[in-house]
């Protein structure tokens, strides 16, 4: 499996809402704000050649051992920021999420019309906020219902709705990791990665690693510094076209339950939590 398709699993898994709409096939110190806003839809800069007289770091190492070095620093970095923009069954999907070891997430996505920001604390509670497009889908039966009732404040998920996993999957630092960027045993894993010439991205000296698959080419940019991270998959052609760009690494971002006001108890509002599908 390319590591673009990794993205898209990755995504499809995060909220069963999201999956349908997309047709995914898968089993600041205010902190009323939104904390993290849907990816912007302009594309990064273009990248360019190196300056002439760089040397490549990674000149004496295999494809697979940088990716494997540039992912075990990203695991100990323990906090990041994530970036996706792709095109799904003609449908555009735009992603941001902040994520540490620890458990704190916030995400923003935007999606054929729907938006939905979900966020996780530290201390293990999870609250989401949807457009009525959003919770139309994810109330179920009861869409119109919930979508009413709730407006535009956020709801406090339920264990219930926790333990399906898929929330838990999508704001795992370690789990978003091990979707991206892990190999795999399927029956594309002969397609080779091949190393490019280090090249520069939005200003930083990158090498770039390129998979070419029978319809697509997936390219994995990885920083060249001291610490070498995987800032940027792109892919083109294919059935997902798009990109996810990494970041902000070890920095911890603040990240808080909304106010009290601001949260809705459904049950309270004659709807069963567990009906709802997140």
């Amino acid at each position: 499996m390319s590591a673009r398709s990794r993205i898209v699993v990755a995504l499809c898994a995060a909220t069963a809402a999201t999956a349908a709409l997309t047709g995914c096939n898968s089993d600041a110190d205010d902190s009323s704000a939104p904390l993290v806003v849907p990816a912007a839809t302009t594309s990064a800069a273009p990248t360019t050649p190196a300056a002439a007289g760089k040397d490549d770091p990674f000149s004496s190492m295999t494809a697979e051992g940088i990716v494997a070095l540039a992912e075990a620093d990203m695991r100990a970095s323990k906090a990041m920021t994530v970036s996706v923009n792709l095109v799904q069954a003609g449908k555009t999907l735009q992603l941001k999420v902040a994520l540490t070891a620890g458990g704190k997430c916030a995400a923003a996505m935007r999606v054929n019309g729907m938006s939905m920001q979900l966020i996780t604390t530290d201390a293990g509670h999870a609250y989401i906020r949807g457009d009525a497009a959003y919770w139309r889908i994810a109330g179920g039966s009861k869409g119109v219902k919930v979508a009413a009732a709730v407006g535009d404040r956020w709801v406090k998920l339920s264990k219930k709705v926790l333990d399906r996993g898929s929330i838990r999957g999508f704001c795992s630092f370690n789990g978003l990791m091990e979707s991206m960027l892990s190999d795999d045993d399927d029956s594309d894993s002969d397609a080779v990665v091949r190393k490019g010439t280090p090249t520069t991205l939005d200003g930083r000296q990158v090498l770039p690693l390129t998979e070419r698959l029978a319809d697509e080419t997936d390219t994995m940019y990885v920083s060249t510094g001291k610490t070498p991270y995987v800032v940027k998959i792109e892919g083109k052609g294919g059935k997902t076209p798009g990109s996810a760009t990494f970041g902000d690494f070890g920095k911890n971002p603040h990240i808080t339950a909304p106010p009290a006001s601001q949260i809705v108890d459904i049950a309270a509002l004659g709807i069963d939590p567990g009906s709802i599908s997140v």
